[in-house]
Parts: structure tokens; sequence; C-alpha cells
């Protein structure tokens, strides 16, 4: 889970290089609410 943060927060940081700092923090919002609708569902279901 460690390593799947940190490969994330290494992409958003590419992107954000690309396009924008306003744009990071849209993409980063949206990884948090997958990231949070993904936990959710795992907990769920365990």
């Amino acid at each position: 889970m460690s390593k799947s943060n940190l490969l994330s927060t290494l992409l958003l940081r590419a992107i954000g290089v690309g396009v924008g700092p306003v744009t990071e923090y849209i993409i980063l919002f949206i990884w948090f609410l997958i990231g949070a609708f993904t936990a959710a569902g795992f907990y769920g279901w365990s």
C-alpha cells in the first residue's frame, strides 16, 4: 500500500509539472475519492 501511494505521488508530481498546480490538486482530489471508495469497498467486503 505504501508503494502504491508513493507511485501515485510520483505520478501526480510528474503530471503537476506538466499541467500546473491547480490541475494537480484536482487530480489529487480525484485520486483521494477513488482511494476512499476503494478502501470503503475493501473494508465492506472483508
